[in-house]
């Protein structure tokens, strides 16, 4: 259940830009709905790695840093999904392009990050809840991007 609120609080999130480009939305919601989305994935983390305490304090900060470092290639990245979606069929290719290459340059950064955390998280967890770590962040990561698919159009 809980990861059907944090699907549909993402969902929120991610769509709102769209909202917000027609007037529907203000940017106190959206900011809003992003931080609702990100305190239900630090739940979820939480609930499923069962930390100890020392091990909580030493995780949390470079879980943080993590997160914050992400939501802004993630911000990258939709905004430049939302320039391919909301494109008018007058956009030159070359807009198009760049539009595209921009995305699939945050789809990269994305993964970058992931691997350039590998060792910061390795500092403060083991081998093991390292995995774990990841497996959770990968499942959260795959549901979000299942619900805006199902939501974003295809450019036409």
């Amino acid at each position: 259940m809980r990861l059907r609120i944090l699907t549909a609080l993402a969902v929120s999130a991610i769509l709102a830009p769209l909202a917000a480009a027609q007037g529907d939305i203000t940017q106190a919601q959206l900011d809003s709905a992003r931080t609702a989305v990100e305190s239900a994935r630090k739940q979820t983390v939480a609930r499923n790695m069962n930390f100890s305490d020392s091990t909580a304090t030493k995780f949390w900060p470079v879980y943080d840093a993590y997160r914050g470092e992400m939501a802004k290639i993630r911000r990258r990245e939709w905004e430049a999904l939302h320039a391919l979606v909301t494109a008018p069929d007058s956009l030159k290719n070359a807009q198009l392009d760049k539009a595209l290459g921009s995305w699939l340059s945050a789809r990269k950064a994305e993964q970058q990050l992931r691997e350039d955390y590998v060792p910061k998280f390795r500092k403060v967890l083991t081998v093991r809840q390292v995995v774990r770590y990841f497996q959770i962040e990968h499942r959260l990561d795959l549901v979000l991007q299942l619900a805006v698919a199902e939501e974003i159009p295809l450019v036409q």
